[in-house]
C-alpha cells in the first residue's frame, strides 16, 4: 500500500502542475519539455555514471522554464523556450555524440539563441534540422567536430546575426549562399579546413562588424571587395595562404584588431593603416611585409603589436617610446641592431619578444624590475655578459627563453624566486657553474651547450611537473638523482661526464626521448626501459596548455637535436609528432641487451654503439617496425643477425659492424637494400647477398628484384618533428589552465538577448 500511495502521490503532483501550468499560461509547452527530456536522455543514458550537472534539474514533475541552462519567453498561449545554452557538458563516459542528439532540438521552432559549443559533436551539420530554426538569431556551434561543409540550409535562416562555427573540422569552399544573412553582425570560422577564395559574396554583408577566419586554407590575394566591411572592427585572416599586398585594408578605419599574421602577404605596410586611431591588436608578423618607414608616428595606442619578419633594420624604432599601453610587443625575426633601450623596461610590458635580430650588449636591471613581465624571449641574438641580479624581481615571468647568445658567469641565485616560472631555456650560452637553483615548477629546463659543472642537484626529483630536461654538452659530473615517479617526456644529458648505472630513470612510461650518449655509464641496460616511450601519441592536457600559449604569441617551441647518420640535426618545435630516440651510445655498458626492448614499437632510432655490450641480439627487435635507424655497432655481440630483421620495412640506417656476428644476413623487402657493406664490416662470420659472400660454400643467389607498394610513410629527410611535452595530474592541469590566462585578442563581446 505505501508503494501505491507515493505513485499515487506523484501522479497527484504531475497533474496539479500541469492543471496548474496550463490555465495560468506559466509553463512551457510539453512538447518542448518532452523535446529536452529526450535530448537529455541521448546525452546522457539511462546506464551513465556521468553527473549530470544543470540538467539534474531537468524532470518530468517540474516546468522546463525553471531548469537550468533554458531561457523561455512569453507567448500568446503559453511561455515559450527561446534560448538554450548546452555548451561545456561535462561527460566522462565513453558514448561518442554524434550531431544525431540534436534532433529533439529541431522541435523547439521558438529557439533564437542556441549555444552547443565545446561538447564535441561529431558528424555533418544537420541542415535539414536548422532549417526548422527559422528564428534563430545567435548559433554557436564551436569547438565540437562536426566535418563535411557548411549545409546550404544555415544560409536560410536570415535572422541570424551571430554564427560561430570555429574550432571544427568544417572544410571546402565558402557558399556563395551566405550572402542572404543581411542581419549577420559576427561571423567565425576560423580553426577548420576551409580552402579556395572567399566568396564575393560575403563583401555584400555590409553589417558585418567581426570576421575571423583564421587558421584555415584560404588562398587568394586579399580582395578589394573587403574595403565594402566597413563596420569591421575585428578581422582575422591568420594561419592562412593569402598572398600579395595588404592595401584593400586601409578603408577598413574602424579597425579594432587586425590580424594577418602567418601567411604569405608581401609588399611594403601602408602607412595609413597607423592612422587607424581605434586599432589596438595589429599582427602582421610571418609574412614578407616591409616596414619601409620605421619611423612612423601612428595615430593608434596598441595593445599588442606584432611586426616580426617584417624587414626593420637599424636600431629599435623610437615611436615606441610613447606606446604606452603596449603589453605584447613582437620584433621578432629582423635585422634590429645596437643594445637594448633603456626606455623599452619603462614600458612595463607582459610579453617581450626580440628573437632572431642582431641585438647585443647586456641587459640593464630595469628590465626584470617590472611585475608585469610574463614572457620574455631574446634567443638568437649576441647579448652578453651576465644576467642581473635582479632577474629573481620578475616574479610573474612564466617564460624566460635566453638560449643563442653570449651571456656569461653564474646563473643570478635570484633566479630561484621565480615561483611562477615553468619554461627556462639558456642553452647555446657560457654560462658557467653549478647547475642553478629553480623553483619546483618548471615544466621545461634547457641548460644545454653551455660550461655548467658539478653533479646534478637531488632536488630535481622534486621537479614533479617536469616534461623536458635538456643539459647536453656541459661538463656535469656524478650520477643521474633518482627521477623515478618524474613524468619526463625528454632526457638528454649527452656529451657530459656522468657516471654509475642506469637505475635512476623515469618508469612512469612516458619517456619518449632519451639521449644519454658520450657519457660513463656503466653496468647493464636495465629491462624496465620496456616501458620506454610506450604512451607515444597519447595527447596531453598540459601540453596543449603550453604549445597554446606559445603559439598564440607566435613564439617557436624550443627545438631538439639528434645524432641522425652521423650528423647533427636539429628538430623545430613547431610541429608536433610522435616518435621517439633511444641513445646509450659511447659509454661503457655491459652485458646482454635486454628482450624487452623488443617493445618499443614507437622507436625511430635505436643507437646502442661503442658500448661493451655482450650477446646475441634479441630476435624481439623484429617487433620495431618504427624503426628506422639502428647502429648496435663497436661492442661484443655474438650469434647471428635475427631473421626477424626481415620486418623492418623502415629501417634504412643499419651498422652492425665491429662485432663477432656469423651467419646469414637476412633477408626482406628492406634488407635486401641495406647493401653497404660497411654496415657489416668488421664481423668475420658474416655472409649474404648484402656483402657478396656466399653461405656453405654455395654461390650466392641473385638479388631479387623488389618491388615495395607505396611509399615509405615518412622521411627524416623530409619532414621536422618534435615532442609532445609532458603529462601531468589533472589538478595541475586544471592549475595551469586557470593561471595561465592566455593572452590573445578578445572577440567582440557577444550581447545575447534575454527574450521576454
Amino acid at each position: 500500500m505505501a508503494k501505491e500511495s507515493k505513485l499515487l502521490e506523484s501522479f497527484l503532483v504531475t497533474f496539479l502542475a500541469t492543471i496548474y501550468c496550463f490555465s495560468l499560461s506559466l509553463c512551457c509547452p510539453q512538447y518542448q519539455k518532452e523535446a529536452l527530456l529526450q535530448y537529455k536522455s541521448m546525452v546522457f543514458p539511462s546506464n551513465s555514471t556521468d553527473v549530470l550537472g544543470d540538467l539534474d534539474s531537468w524532470t518530468s514533475t517540474t516546468d522546463c522554464c525553471e531548469w537550468g541552462r533554458v531561457t523561455c519567453g512569453s507567448g500568446t498561449a503559453s511561455k515559450q523556450v527561446t534560448a538554450l545554452d548546452l555548451s561545456v557538458i561535462i561527460r566522462d563516459g565513453v558514448l561518442i555524440l554524434t550531431s544525431d542528439i540534436l534532433t529533439p532540438i529541431f522541435q523547439l521552432q521558438t529557439l533564437v539563441s542556441l549555444d552547443i559549443s565545446h561538447c564535441d559533436i561529431q558528424g555533418e551539420i544537420p541542415g535539414t534540422g536548422f532549417a526548422n530554426l527559422t528564428q534563430l538569431a545567435y548559433l554557436d556551434l564551436s569547438a565540437n567536430s562536426f566535418s563535411g561543409s557548411i549545409p546550404g540550409e544555415l544560409f536560410s535562416l536570415t535572422n541570424l546575426e551571430y554564427i560561430d562555427l570555429s574550432g571544427n573540422t568544417l572544410g571546402g569552399p565558402l557558399n556563395p549562399k551566405l550572402s542572404s544573412l543581411r542581419k549577420l553582425e559576427q561571423f567565425f570560422l576560423d580553426h577548420n579546413k576551409f580552402s579556395g577564395p572567399i566568396p564575393s559574396s560575403l563583401f555584400s554583408l555590409t553589417g558585418l562588424t567581426a570576421l575571423d577566419l583564421g587558421t584555415n586554407s584560404f588562398s587568394m590575394e586579399i580582395p578589394y571587395g573587403i574595403s565594402n566591411l566597413s563596420n569591421l572592427t575585428y578581422l582575422r585572416l591568420n594561419n592562412n595562404r593569402f598572398h600579395g599586398g595588404i592595401s584593400p585594408l586601409q578603408k577598413l578605419a574602424n579597425l579594432e584588431t587586425l590580424d594577418l599574421g602567418n601567411n604569405d602577404l608581401s609588399g611594403e605596410i601602408p602607412a595609413g593603416l597607423f592612422n587607424f586611431s581605434s586599432l589596438r591588436h595589429l599582427n602582421l608578423g610571418g609574412n614578407k611585409l616591409i616596414l619601409r618607414n620605421p619611423s612612423i608616428a601612428p595615430k593608434s595606442m596598441f595593445g599588442r603589436l606584432s611586426l616580426r619578419s617584417c624587414n626593420i633594420s637599424g636600431k629599435f624604432p623610437t615611436w615606441l617610446v610613447n606606446q604606452t599601453s603596449l603589453s605584447l610587443l613582437d620584433l621578432s625575426d629582423n635585422n634590429l641592431i645596437g643594445t637594448y633601450p633603456h626606455w623599452l623596461s619603462d614600458l612595463q610590458l607582459a610579453t617581450m619578444i626580440l628573437s632572431d635580430n642582431k641585438l647585443r650588449g647586456s641587459l640593464p636591471s630595469t628590465l626584470f624590475q617590472s611585475q608585469n613581465l610574463r614572457t620574455l624571449v631574446l634567443s638568437g641574438n649576441s647579448f652578453s655578459g651576465r644576467l642581473p641580479d635582479s632577474i629573481g624581481n620578475a616574479t610573474e615571468l612564466t617564460v624566460l627563453m635566453l638560449s643563442d647568445n653570449k651571456f656569461s658567469g653564474l646563473v643570478p641565485e635570484s633566479i630561484s624566486n621565480l615561483s611562477n616560472l615553468f619554461l627556462l631555456d639558456l642553452s647555446v650560452n657560457r654560462f658557467s657553474g653549478n647547475f642553478p637553483v629553480l623553483a619546483a615548477w618548471l615544466a621545461y629546463i634547457g641548460l644545454a651547450q653551455n660550461k655548467f659543472h658539478g653533479t646534478l642537484p637531488q632536488d630535481l626529483r622534486n621537479q614533479n611537473n617536469l616534461y623536458y630536461l635538456d643539459l647536453h654538452d656541459n661538463n656535469f659530473t656524478g650520477k643521474i638523482p633518482a627521477l623515478h615517479s618524474s613524468p619526463l617526456r625528454v632526457l638528454n644529458l649527452r656529451n657530459n661526464s656522468l657516471e654509475g648505472q642506469l637505475d635512476n630513470l623515469p618508469n612512469s612510461g612516458f619517456l619518449q626521448i632519451l639521449d644519454l650518449s658520450n657519457n660513463y655509464f656503466s653496468g647493464k641496460i636495465p629491462a624496465s626501459l620496456r616501458t620506454f616511450s610506450w604512451i607515444v601519441g597519447t595527447p596531453v592536457a598540459l601540453v596543449d596548455v603550453i604549445r597554446a600559449y606559445l603559439e598564440n604569441k607566435d613564439i617557436k617551441s624550443p627545438g631538439f637535436d639528434v645524432i641522425w647518420k652521423s650528423f647533427m640535426q636539429k628538430f623545430p618545435g613547431q610541429n608536433v609528432a610522435i616518435y621517439s630516440f633511444l641513445d646509450l651510445s659511447r659509454n661503457q655498458l655491459s652485458g646482454e641487451i635486454p628482450e624487452s626492448l623488443g617493445s618499443l614499437k614507437n622507436l625511430k632510432l635505436l643507437n646502442m654503439s661503442y658500448n661493451k655490450l655482450t650477446g646475441r641480439i634479441p630476435s624481439t627487435f623484429g617487433n620495431l617496425t618504427s624503426l628506422e635507424s639502428l647502429d648496435l655497432s663497436h661492442n661484443t655481440l655474438t650469434g647471428e643477425i635475427p631473421r626477424t630483421f626481415g620486418q623492418l620495412l623502415q629501417l634504412s640506417d643499419l651498422d652492425l659492424s665491429n662485432n663477432k656476428l656469423r651467419g646469414r644476413i637476412p633477408t626482406g623487402p628492406q634488407m635486401d637494400r641495406l647493401n653497404n657493406q660497411s654496415f657489416y664490416a668488421n664481423n668475420s662470420g658474416l655472409c649474404g647477398i648484402q656483402i657478396l659472400v656466399s653461405c656453405d660454400g654455395k654461390p650466392s643467389p641473385p638479388k631479387p628484384e623488389i618491388e615495395v607498394g607505396g611509399e615509405i610513410w615518412f622521411s627524416w629527410e623530409m619532414a621536422g618533428i618534435t615532442f609532445p611535452m609532458a603529462f601531468l595530474s589533472t589538478i595541475v592541469v586544471l592549475y595551469i589552465a586557470g593561471y595561465f590566462q592566455i593572452e590573445q585578442p578578445k572577440r567582440p563581446r557577444v550581447y545575447v538577448r534575454q527574450f521576454i
